[in-house]
């Protein structure tokens, strides 16, 4: 099935692909609508009014049964596994954030948050607990249970300046990484709640604060390459921590250089490369399969990272050629089997592969 959001029209239609004569639609015409998705299940729609008055659950069975759940920030967010949905929801100045079950939409659990007025929260990829990031005015970063809404761990990197900036979980769940505007990319260890790395965008950065952690996961050669000649941006802080599939590597994108990727080993807890371009950096995104880097830039192609390649980046190829101009690459999606992927613009996109033997 296929769902498109018009929120111009207040309206979410879906087509199903095998049957062109069946869709669907749904009308929010008295407060209008922010956005749309399916449940990890597809057998629900969920619509998000606009501000954030609620949210309501179509069931594609049974077009009868809605249900209306508490609005959202920022949408409902799901588990790893799909099993569980989270809302973070804002009332009388106070954040909380209701768990529920994604197949049923029943609610399992309800939590008061100790946010000023949260911005992001994250499922593990186990879905035993879910961080919460503050607001950009401040550095907070906190842990709660899924089960029964205990305060698991609480971190603040420093007070009265710009905090936190984007947060992302690790592949196994066991480490959190945060970036904030100071520059630096905190890894969190899940077990303390307590950084085992500030990852400073320096020359030579990467200052490993907890001295008892050990990591001998993988065996990389550290090989950094000066950063120079960047891009001046009136951005700052880190926009952007990936992990890639097995937790070997993350990246980072520090807006205060504004053309230039930092990849960093978590055994070594250092930098090992650094990828500069010509432009700014828009997205980086790891393969889900393979140790595989994607990065677009303000150019029409998107160039891939392999750590088998050393400094080596490859450029996206066109499968099939218009006479129409490429759109300049804003994102970027792999297929299942890595082979192909589907370069996003601002208004079209094209698939492209990439040459195996031509590096740029």
């Amino acid at each position: 099935m296929v769902l498109c959001v018009q929120p111009k029209k207040n309206r979410v239609d879906v087509y199903k692909i095998s049957d062109s004569k069946w869709s669907c639609t749904v009308l929010e015409e008295i407060v209008g609508l922010t956005s749309g998705c399916f449940s990890p299940c597809g057998l629900h729609v969920l619509v998000s009014s606009d501000f954030q008055l609620h949210l309501s659950v179509w069931c594609l069975n049974d077009p009868d049964a809605m249900q209306t759940l508490p609005g959202s920030k920022f949408g409902p967010q799901f588990n790893t596994d799909g099993s569980l949905m989270g809302l973070a929801i804002r009332k009388d100045c106070k954040d909380s954030i209701g768990i529920y079950c994604a197949s049923t939409m029943k609610p399992l659990v309800h939590f008061a948050v100790g946010s000023t007025d949260l911005e992001e929260i994250s499922f593990s990829p186990r879905g035993e607990c879910i961080a919460v990031r503050d607001n950009s005015l401040t550095f907070l970063v906190l842990l709660y249970s899924t089960a029964d809404g205990s305060l698991l761990g609480k971190y603040s990197a420093y007070q009265n300046a710009l905090g936190a900036r984007c947060m992302s979980w690790s592949p196994s769940g066991d480490y959190v990484a945060v970036g904030a505007f100071d520059g630096n990319a905190y890894i969190l260890q899940v077990a303390c709640f307590r950084p085992c790395l500030k990852a400073s965008h320096v020359k030579g950065g990467g200052r490993m604060v907890d001295e008892n952690f050990n990591n001998n996961s993988i065996d990389a050669k550290p090989s950094l390459k000066t950063v120079s000649d960047t891009i001046p941006s009136t951005s700052r802080g880190v926009s952007c921590v990936t992990w890639n599939c097995d937790e070997s590597f993350f990246a980072t994108l520090n807006e205060s250089i504004a053309n230039t990727v930092w990849i960093w080993s978590l055994s070594q807890l250092e930098p090992v490369k650094t990828l500069q371009f010509n432009g700014k950096v828009h997205s980086i995104k790891w393969s889900s399969e393979a140790t595989l880097l994607s990065i677009t830039t303000n150019e029409q192609s998107v160039f891939v990272w392999d750590p088998k390649q050393g400094d080596c980046c490859r450029r996206s190829r066109p499968i099939y050629t218009t006479d129409n101009p490429l759109p300049n690459a804003l994102g970027f999606r792999w297929s299942c089997d890595q082979t192909i992927c589907a370069v996003v613009g601002k208004t079209t996109g094209y698939l492209a592969t990439f040459e195996e033997n031509e590096c740029i």
